[in-house]
């Protein structure tokens, strides 16, 4: 990781690069005892992941320096070190990543390191490109996006035509009747407008495949119809395969896998085309995920890993964001960060939110888990 400091203190200056130089796989590219010198050394496309800088800078307030200069560089990770404690809510309202207070400890930079480390390793593991062994890839989690393995968008005729390739996925390959398909997809029209339409999709469908050698993906027999997906990847078919084949093997799994896993699901089934037909399978893809989303944020609880932990539990609160159950390990994850101010946030806005849309209060059950955790966290 490549790592900037900024302080006007000569000797912290020395200090910080003594600390860093202990520290596997850091690369100083500059420090600076002047924000004007930072700012042009940042400014020029260098390549920096962490910016180490004090509060109090002779030309420039550091806080200041940060929201004015970083202001669209957020993938850069700024840890303010200064000795003025009063300073540090307006530090994180400039999303810092954290904030030490001098004499710094050898051991907490260490540890703001590595909790840097782990996060960007995260992100680039969202960020990696997949390889495609497949001639086309579809997407159905978020929405529908189909892709050539050069990465390249598909795009189908008619808003019928990518419904029925829907349709024919959900069946998994398996032979569906035309007219079972006319009474899900159809229904509207007469019987011989539909079977008219049917036809015509199924053309249209045929004919926007073909080029990506799938000229016979669809295929017909005995009125019926189905997908072959030999050569076609779709994401809710390779993510429900992984999830069931973990059986009781979850906490051996290796953390990498896991994300991979777990980054798979980006929403509801077919995202938000209000497919009737798809409803179920919707709801039940919704569950598996949330389902192994508590679990995997529980094994990363446990590991003491909160920073993964909150963005699987962040991700699970946008799906229900009234249920208690992740509330309260959002609650615990903020208590393995010893984050005591954060951990007063969740359960205030949790129970904000539980009066003003339910005009109910949290359970008994999540209110002791509060103040258990309140009374037992680091101050």
């Amino acid at each position: 990781m490549k790592v900037v400091i900024i302080d006007d203190d000569e000797f912290m200056l020395i200090y910080l690069r003594r600390m860093l130089d202990s520290i596997s796989d850091i690369q100083i590219l500059g420090a600076f005892q002047c924000s004007q010198e930072a700012e042009k050394f940042l400014l020029s496309d260098n390549n920096v992941d962490i910016i180490l800088i004090d509060v109090n800078m002779p030309e420039e307030n550091g806080i200041d320096f940060v929201k004015r200069v970083l202001k669209d560089r957020e993938c850069i990770k700024v840890v303010f070190i200064t000795s003025h404690k009063e300073y540090a809510l307006d530090a994180f309202e400039v999303y810092a990543f954290d904030y030490i207070l001098k004499p710094v400890n050898s051991r907490r930079l260490i540890d703001t390191i590595e909790k840097i480390r782990r996060k960007l390793d995260y992100i680039n593991m969202l960020q990696e490109p997949k390889q495609m062994e497949y001639l086309i890839s579809i997407s159905c989690f978020g929405g529908l996006d189909i892709r050539n393995p050069k990465g390249e968008v598909i795009k189908l005729p008619t808003s019928k035509s990518l419904e029925l390739l829907s349709y024919l996925l959900i069946n998994r390959g398996k032979f569906v009747s035309k007219w079972k398909i006319i009474e899900d997809l159809f229904s509207d029209l007469g019987i011989s407008n539909a079977e008219m339409y049917l036809n015509t999709t199924i053309y249209k469908l045929r004919k926007s495949l073909q080029p990506y050698g799938l000229k016979e993906a669809i295929q017909s027999s005995n009125q019926c119809y189905k997908l072959e997906l030999n050569n076609i990847y779709v994401d809710f078919i390779d993510f429900e395969n992984k999830v069931t084949n973990l059986n009781d093997d979850f906490n051996n799994l290796v953390t990498k896998d896991a994300i991979e896993i777990e980054i798979m699901y980006t929403g509801d089934l077919f995202g938000d085309k209000a497919y009737q037909w798809s409803l179920s399978e919707k709801e039940r893809f919704t569950a598996m995920y949330c389902s192994y989303a508590k679990e995997l944020s529980n094994k990363f609880l446990m590991e003491k890993n909160y920073y993964i932990a909150l963005t699987i539990l962040k991700k699970l609160e946008k799906i229900d964001e009234y249920n208690e159950e992740i509330n309260c390990l959002l609650m615990q994850a903020y208590f393995v960060k010893n984050d005591k101010s954060g951990l007063k946030r969740q359960f205030k806005i949790f129970q904000e939110r539980l009066k003003r849309e339910l005009d109910v209060t949290p359970s008994i059950t999540t209110i002791n888990i509060y103040h258990m955790l309140l009374k037992d966290i680091n101050t």
